[in-house]
């Protein structure tokens, strides 16, 4: 072991490689054969390397990427949900008889609350009260706005409203460029584009500009809509609202819960007094037909006290006391003729049914009066459900619009029980009443012959009777309806009330910084591997030694560590044994790889100056020599030959002197 060499120059680590069949090939020209798949540990290493090689370009995209995230969060805003909870008191569809006498039908349909509460006579009145139609450039002038509202007829846009210096005038401007009114300061603004505002003249001062941007509240109450969140499960209604503000974002939903209420509160109140307008109708023209039957019986009553007996004595206005044959014989001839009666009544309904197509309204009120058809519950209860259709369409259309999907159903409804369900129901008593006339005849013709002799006048009395008996409870009933359904207009109270009021969140629902942040660092740290591994894969420099195999087909026979004592001017003994073993190594593997039956001979060499040729050449000249070989160095630099300096020896002759033939013999 020589301790006296010292290394020429230091490079971070200089391989020395050799074809990997481990022979000389047979002409230098002859191509090494295919290196094996580098193993997966020396990738990895590769890999390690690489990002060690450009920690430096990692770390700067590293810090750019999150410097450029942390920007970003500062114009991203946290998003607040502000929830709460309605209670609706929706009931199963009852029948007529099923009613109570001071109950109403359901206002809406029950999935029909969540378009309620979306709709624009609900979002509309909000975005109007609060103002929302209206946004300052600048938050300090919402003070001016204070009372600001727009026409029915209105242009939006941005605009901008100047103030003059001395003259105290005003310009406002359309998309701040188009001149659309100028007057003073203390007037109204804006009135010929629909605004209706005056505001304090001490706060418009001279000089001023304020730059706000209005739209319609229709667009508005669009755009607050689609913030909103509406489920409903069963009877509850779950509303939520999401915005910047905490504080603005509950007022709003604060607000826009008291005007839904109050809107399902005037919808139930104009449908209970549509209803009960429309029993106080039946009532009159029940009370009119009841008076003409009374007087019609009385009439009757009066004028049988001229009219001659028919065979026996008749007190006038008084039923007559007859046998038991003639008393059934009549009672059953009133049937028949009621129900003849009621048959022709009801043939007339549906002849004008097939005429226009529908039952019209004066037949449907005709079928509540026909005593046959009043006492069908199943026709009954169709014509109180055509009813209570048609108050709900009517209460509708205070709201919502013909075209409307609640009204379109209602159409249909009503349409369906118009033309198909009442027409049929009274085909069906039609039918009836026919089968019970044919069978009330058969038994009457048996006992005709010995009734003939009985006054006419007992059936007509008993018939006036009848009639007058019929509509006079009739009229009871219609009267118990009317006042049960004006006392429900007066009592009106909406099917909603509220369960859980809004509350102001203290924390955001949703908060993307710390996704923004994330994405950012773990956004830029893969872009800076991703380039780093790009530059590596665009390097056409020799950096790794697995290099040596993967692409030109060689073995690695040994690595020479850096020096770095010696790079700082110190010398360490134990970092050149190190050195000197690491040539031993070398040496060893040079020895093995090569024929050892004749001369080693091979050159140092590689691509560039200062790679460390004359420091891999003279310590492994070294190496050879310690054990025991005969060793030539030659230093094959003709320029700037430095492997004379370490060991001692002449610069001349030089290896040109030699080839020329100028060199002394010795």
């Amino acid at each position: 072991m020589s301790g006296s060499i010292i290394p020429l120059n230091q490079s971070a680590r200089t391989d020395l490689a050799y074809p990997a069949n481990r022979a000389l090939p047979a002409r230098w020209g002859e191509a090494p054969p295919a290196a094996p798949p580098p193993p997966p540990a020396q990738k990895l290493q590769r890999h390690i390397a690489v990002l060690g090689r450009f920690k430096w370009l990692i770390l700067l995209v590293t810090v750019l990427g999150t410097a450029i995230g942390v920007v970003a969060t500062r114009f991203v805003e946290p998003t607040y949900v502000v929830p709460a909870t309605l209670w609706i008191a929706s009931e199963a569809p009852l029948t007529s008889q099923g009613r109570g006498p001071a109950s109403a039908a359901e206002l809406v349909a029950a999935n029909a609350w969540a378009g309620l509460f979306r709709s624009g006579a609900v979002s509309d009145d909000v975005a109007r009260h609060l103002r929302l139609f209206i946004t300052p450039a600048d938050a300090r002038d919402s003070a001016l706005f204070n009372g600001f509202d727009v026409a029915n007829r209105m242009r939006a846009g941005s605009f901008e409203l100047r103030v003059d210096g001395a003259a105290r005038g005003y310009q406002l401007l359309l998309n701040g460029q188009q001149p659309v009114e100028t007057g003073f300061v203390g007037d109204s603004i804006g009135r010929s584009v629909g605004f209706l505002w005056r505001p304090d003249p001490r706060q418009l001062t001279a000089g001023r500009t304020v730059v706000f941007e209005v739209v319609n509240p229709r667009e508005a109450g669009i755009s607050l809509n689609s913030r909103l969140t509406v489920a409903q499960q069963q009877n509850f209604l779950q509303v939520s609202l999401q915005g910047k503000d905490p504080i603005r974002t509950q007022e709003i939903l604060d607000y826009w819960i008291v005007r839904f209420v109050e809107v399902a509160r005037q919808l139930k109140q104009d449908k209970l007094a549509d209803f009960a307008n429309t029993q106080m109708l039946n009532l009159r023209n029940s009370e009119r037909e009841l008076r003409e039957a009374e007087m019609a019986y009385q009439q009757f009553r009066v004028g049988s006290i001229t009219q001659p007996g028919e065979g026996t004595a008749v007190s006038a206005g008084v039923a007559e006391t007859q046998p038991t044959v003639m008393s059934s014989f009549f009672g059953r001839r009133i049937q028949l003729d009621d129900l003849r009666a009621s048959r022709t009544a009801l043939e007339r309904v549906l002849a004008n049914a097939r005429a226009g197509g529908a039952i019209p309204d004066a037949d449907l009120y005709a079928l509540t009066t026909i005593p046959e058809a009043a006492q069908n519950p199943s026709l009954q209860s169709s014509i109180s459900q055509l009813n209570d259709l048609q108050s709900q369409r009517r209460a509708a259309l205070t709201v919502y619009t013909d075209s409307a999907e609640f009204v379109r159903n209602l159409d249909d409804g009503i349409r369906r029980l118009q033309t198909q369900t009442i027409p049929t129901q009274v085909q069906s008593l039609v039918t009836q009443i026919r089968t019970r006339e044919a069978d009330m005849s058969r038994r009457l013709a048996s006992t005709e012959r010995e009734i003939q002799s009985i006054p006419e006048r007992s059936t007509r009395e008993q018939q006036l009777a009848r009639d007058v008996q019929i509509k006079a409870g009739l009229s009871s009933n219609l009267a118990a309806l009317a006042q049960s359904a004006q006392l429900a207009a007066e009592s009106a109270t909406p099917d909603v009330s509220v369960l859980d009021y809004p509350v102001a969140p203290l924390r955001p629902s949703k908060n993307t910084v710390p996704q923004i942040l994330g994405a950012a660092v773990l956004g830029s740290l893969a872009l800076a591997v991703l380039v780093a591994f790009l530059v590596d894969r665009l390097d056409q420099r020799f950096r790794y030694p697995e290099q040596a195999k993967d692409e030109l087909g060689l073995d690695i026979l040994g690595a020479v560590p850096r020096l770095r004592s010696a790079a700082m001017g110190e010398a360490d003994e134990e970092e050149a044994a190190h050195v000197v073993e690491a040539f031993r190594t070398i040496r060893q593997n040079v020895r093995q790889a090569l024929d050892d039956h004749g001369p080693l001979v091979f050159a140092v060499s590689s691509p560039a100056a200062g790679d460390g040729k004359s420091l891999v050449a003279s310590n492994l000249a070294v190496s050879f020599a310690e054990a025991g070989h005969r060793v030539l160095l030659v230093d094959g630099d003709i320029r700037r030959g430095s492997l004379h300096p370490p060991f001692a020896a002449p610069q001349r002759p030089r290896q040109a002197d030699v080839q020329a033939g100028v060199a002394p013999s010795t």
